[in-house]
């Protein structure tokens, strides 16, 4: 015996059921969510929720509170099942999205780069002018300067040579007359000599203004041409975009789709983020689900296939000293940093309150490319390179914030101002400010070419250990040992119990990672300001041992 249900008049492309919940797809892209009654089985299903796709509909899955609808139109959507709320869209080729963020980073970096040499061109400009009219009224002064001498030094020598001698007084007094004007003589060419040179380094500085801003105009421009045809580029893709089979993993947080080409390709159904894209296989389609960081596949050769996911494991590629010999470090390893193209990496070491050692590292084949014993005058604590990759900074418990030419490993400025151990430095992408953090309770942002405190971050109650530039927006973010995580200076919620050892940001300026005392990394979203994820310390064989 069976029963009749039929909610929809369409045709079922896909149903799932789970824990008594029927999920039924329809071509139409309709989704009817029902509730059974184990009990009476020939009872038909109790319809609790609708949800439209928004279009014909192909594929369905459902894991855990997770549901994805799919179509031929190449769009995936992730909803919650419980509540029918969508979540997620995911369109197009994912892969251009990643390069059109960078595109739209780099735009706003380079507008602020321009912003910045469009408001020093007039001032440079005031300035040089300035200086040539003070140059201008300091060449008058001194033609009447040197009248002036003239006239005086012929008067004393009119009184000295008189018959009959005038008396001392006046000789002396004519004398003084003309001390005063070579003292005045000598202090109009002063100024124009002053003016001058003033004014031609003005000149020269608002000449490079013009350059820089017009250079930072015209990438401006070409960027963005870049950012519109890429962006057609998506929308074209989205058109193209097609899957042949689409699975969640059991706890419904990994959705793959399997493309034509054979490739896979993962994303997040916790952020809606693209994940990557495995490489091709033998033309396969999902069969099974994530297991243990492993997905199964069935190949056309009829053949199952055990594919493990990337990053589920680490192999060790080398161990740079052995811990014992004071070679290739003089002592603990206290800074690290890989230049942008990854080419390099520098170590930063030093006997504590006598040197700091810098070394810089080829990546292909771990040789020591170049060595500054005395980068320092004490232990080295933290590295940031430039964006375009040929300086870097270090910071130091010397109390000084030092740049360093890639090349050369040779300092080429000195920042000076921290009153106590600098703990971390960072490169502003826009290349106009560098920032440091201390343990003088102070973070501090310094113009890079005038090598001068710009500002100053306080109200910190211990060490401010970390800081980072939030992406392209400038804004600094802040770690400290008083408990805290900083944007601009507004804690973040979550932060912990702990004193803060650490924190990074990503490229993108999407995501914050913070790390303490407690051993529990964090993970916010900067946008929404939000903890989203915390990840504990495994604990010590010793204690599961315990447990046991």
């Amino acid at each position: 015996m069976w029963i009749d249900w039929k909610p929809h008049g369409q045709t079922v492309v896909a149903m799932e059921s789970r824990n008594g919940v029927l999920v039924v797809g329809y071509e139409d892209g309709s989704v009817v969510i029902a509730q059974g009654d184990p009990k009476s089985p020939l009872v038909a299903p109790a319809e609790t929720r609708r949800i439209a796709h928004g279009g014909a509909l192909q594929f369905m899955e459902t894991a855990e509170e997770i549901l994805v609808t799919a179509g031929p139109d190449g769009d995936a959507k992730i909803w919650n099942l419980d509540d029918g709320k969508s979540l997620f869209q995911l369109s197009g080729d994912p892969r251009l999205l990643a390069p059109l963020d960078s595109l739209t980073r780099q735009t706003t970096i380079a507008t602020r780069v321009k912003a910045h040499w469009d408001k020093k061109v007039p001032e440079e400009e005031k300035l040089w002018k300035a200086e040539s009219e003070k140059a201008k009224k300091a060449g008058e002064a001194i033609a009447t300067a040197r009248r002036d001498l003239a006239g005086k030094e012929a008067a004393m020598q009119k009184l000295e040579s008189a018959f009959p001698a005038p008396k001392e007084e006046e000789i002396a007094k004519a004398r003084e007359a003309v001390t005063a004007s070579k003292r005045a003589l000598t202090g109009a060419i002063r100024n124009r000599d002053s003016a001058a040179r003033l004014g031609g380094d003005a000149f020269a500085r608002h000449t490079e203004a013009l350059s820089a801003a017009l250079e930072a105009e015209t990438l401006v421009t070409a960027l963005k041409k870049e950012e519109e045809a890429l962006k057609k580029s998506i929308e074209e893709a989205k058109a193209k975009t097609a899957r042949t089979s689409l699975s969640l993993s059991t706890d419904g947080a990994l959705l793959i789709e399997s493309l034509p080409d054979g490739g896979l390709r993962l994303w997040s159904t916790r952020s809606g983020q693209w994940l990557e894209d495995l490489p091709s296989t033998p033309k396969s389609s999902l069969a099974s689900h994530v297991q243990k960081g492993a997905l199964l596949l069935t190949t056309q050769d009829k053949k199952a296939q055990l594919v493990e996911l990337p990053g589920t494991s680490w192999t060790l590629e080398k161990t740079l000293g052995d811990g014992i010999e004071a070679t290739p470090f003089v002592d603990r390893v206290s800074a690290l940093s890989f230049s942008p193209d990854g080419r390099h990496l520098l170590t930063g070491t030093g006997v504590p309150s006598r040197d700091g050692e810098i070394a810089l590292w080829d990546t292909q084949n771990w040789d020591r490319v170049r060595v500054n014993d005395q980068a320092h005058h004490d232990t080295i604590t933290a590295f940031a390179f430039s964006p375009d990759g040929t300086q870097f900074a270090s910071g130091g418990t010397d109390q000084m914030v030092r740049v360093f030419d890639i090349a050369s490993l040779e300092e080429v400025k000195v920042f000076e101002g921290h009153t106590s151990h600098v703990l971390d430095v960072a490169w502003n992408p826009d290349n106009l400010t560098l920032a440091s953090s201390g343990a003088d309770l102070e973070a501090k942002i310094w113009d890079f070419e005038e090598t001068r405190q710009k500002s100053k971050v306080e109200g910190f109650g211990k060490e401010v250990s970390a800081v980072a530039f939030l992406g392209a927006s400038g804004s600094l973010v802040t770690a400290s040992g008083d408990k805290t995580l900083k944007v601009a200076n507004q804690p973040l919620p979550g932060a912990g119990v702990t004193f803060l050892h650490t924190a990074e940001v990503s490229g993108d300026g999407k995501t914050i990672i913070a790390g303490g005392q407690d051993g529990v990394l964090r993970v916010w979203d900067s946008a929404a300001k939000k903890l989203t994820h915390s990840f504990a310390p495994k604990p010590k064989n010793s204690e599961v041992a315990s447990k046991e």
